[in-house]
Order: structure tokens, then sequence, then C-alpha cells
């Protein structure tokens, strides 16, 4: 006697769902939907910006304000590079630009004179 043999039936691919047939035939696409699915929704619960934002005014447009900043323990400092001075000693310069600085708290500017100490 030979030993009996059960054969399992296989179905091909066009026997199956349309669905399910293509993710049998073509696993990179599907693999890629599925990947993107699950990484939308973490991407949008990363916010760094904080409510309410705090807008700074320090100079008037083309004094590149904003070009330099540094947050310290005690305010932000912003480089001006193009203001006019507010400082005697620099009246006489055109644009000597400025450093600023900034209450985070009001946003409020005032020029800082790092030889008045």
């Amino acid at each position: 006697h030979a030993p009996a043999t059960t054969r399992q039936s296989q179905l091909s691919p066009a026997q199956l769902t349309p669905t399910l047939a293509l993710a049998m035939t073509h696993p990179r696409p599907v693999l890629l939907v599925l990947g993107v699915l699950a990484v939308v929704p973490l991407l949008s619960a990363y916010n760094v910006s904080p409510v309410p934002n705090v807008v700074f005014n320090g100079t008037k447009v083309g004094s590149y304000f904003g070009y330099a900043i540094h947050l310290k323990k005690d305010g932000l400092f912003v480089g001006a590079p193009r203001a006019e001075s507010s400082l005697p000693k620099q009246r006489k310069i055109a644009e000597p630009g400025a450093v600023f600085r900034c209450n985070v708290i009001d946003g409020s500017c005032v020029q800082y004179d790092q030889l008045d100490k």
C-alpha cells in the first residue's frame, strides 16, 4: 500500500477578491499605502508653536529685524543689522545696525546698549 496523501487546494489570484488579489500580486504598493496610513496620524500631533503666539516688532521694514536671535533667561535678544540706532554715539552713522532686548511676555523691544552696564 502506498501512503495516502492529501493535497491542499491552492486558490489562484483570479479566484480571490480583487483587493486580496492585488495585494498578492503587487505587495509593495499595498505596503506603502499601509505605511503611509500608519504614519499620518503621528505627523499631525507634533506642534512646537506656543499658544498664544508672541509677535515682536522692533524697527521699520528693511532693518532685517530678527536676522539673528538669542534666547536667554532674562529676555530675547534680536539683531537688526540694518537698523537705525537710537544711541547718541551712533546717530551719525547710516544704518549701523542694532541689538534689541525683547520681553517674551508682552513682545515689547528696546534697543540694547551693551556698554551701558
